[in-house]
């Protein structure tokens, strides 16, 4: 989780331990839960259903290219930053979470059971596919309010139904609803995981194409490419160095990336005086060290010659903030230049 840096993935800042409890420190968000939000509105329009499913999809796109499979997404497990009605939102809890190595199975029976895929139930072996179903189910409820399989009967009637994908579009739930998005979630909801829609499949479908505003989604496909440069900069065999003109750098490990800190500091900070943030990147480029000076302005297009791109910076009165990479391994530098 340290080591996934993104806009909608709830940010995990540290953990640490006691004699009989496990700590683990995330960012805050005080916006509360989607699924609240369906309750107090009964549903969403189109337009703010297929935002809302485009942004987590992005993002669970990234966690299943990363190998990462969540395996409980639901609405409450989507939260808004804000209180706010134009709260950006985040996905959270990665309590069953796993990580996977390619082809690898997952045969345990987990989730919450109104979001699980047939595969789950079956238990013969399932990848981060059950992501996406549960993100279709998500889609049906944002739209209707309902969720897309219930059973009056019993328990076992409600798992066959699952096993099935026996669902309905209900004039009174889904009569002004489009046919793209009936078909967006028919591509999500179906019981073989081959062909069910991907992520990236998914953002090219009729319906975000339709409902979701084209400049959005150009803003999405950069954010996953920040993130990707943030990963391969915390993966790579790099120190990452920090420093002003007035005091001397101090080289950090990538794996404590303090400098990451600092810039979510100074992004927070100017978000609270109004500026819209973006999608922030500044490019570090060079052979064996490179420096990157913050400059305020848009978006900086991302170089990787050396393997790290960190995430960037966009607002007002930012310090005179450089960046260092060296070798790991090498001598530790200071520098007050």
């Amino acid at each position: 989780m340290k080591r996934l840096h993104h806009p909608h993935i709830i940010r995990m800042y540290d953990h640490f331990e006691t004699k009989d409890k496990h700590y683990l420190v995330f960012e805050m968000a005080t916006g509360g839960e989607l699924h609240e939000r369906i309750a107090e509105r009964g549903h969403f329009n189109e337009r703010d259903a297929a935002i809302i499913m485009a942004t987590l999809i992005n993002a669970i796109g990234f966690l299943h290219k990363h190998g990462v499979v969540h395996r409980d997404i639901k609405s409450a497990n989507v939260l808004f930053r804000t209180p706010s009605h134009t709260s950006d939102i985040c996905l959270v809890d990665f309590g069953i979470s796993r990580a996977l190595e390619e082809g690898q199975k997952l045969t345990d029976l987990t989730g919450t059971l109104a979001y699980i895929a047939p595969e789950i139930l079956t238990q013969r072996g399932y990848g981060a596919t059950v992501d996406m179903w549960a993100a279709g189910v998500m889609t049906y409820e944002l739209v209707s309010g309902y969720q897309p399989f219930h059973s009056i009967d019993s328990q076992e009637d409600l798992f066959d139904r699952i096993l099935r994908a026996d669902f309905d579009f209900p004039d009174e739930w889904f009569g002004q609803v489009s046919d793209e998005c009936k078909d967006f979630i028919k591509k999500l909801i179906h019981t073989n995981p081959r062909t069910r829609y991907t992520a990236a499949q998914c953002l090219e479908h009729s319906w975000f194409l339709r409902f979701v505003p084209p400049d959005y989604l150009s803003i999405l496909s950069e954010i996953n490419e920040a993130a990707e440069r943030i990963k391969q900069g915390l993966d790579s065999p790099h120190r990452i160095e920090y420093h002003d003109r007035k005091s001397p750098g101090v080289a950090l490990d990538p794996e404590e990336a303090r400098v990451l800190d600092l810039m979510g500091e100074l992004l927070d900070e100017e978000e609270g005086k109004g500026t819209h943030r973006r999608v922030k990147t500044f490019a570090v480029t060079g052979s064996d060290t490179a420096i990157a000076k913050a400059k305020y302005g848009g978006v900086l297009p991302g170089v990787l010659d050396v393997g790290s791109l960190l995430g960037g910076l966009e607002g007002k009165n930012l310090p005179n903030l450089h960046l260092k990479l060296t070798r790991a391994g090498g001598r530790r530098r200071h520098s007050s230049e």
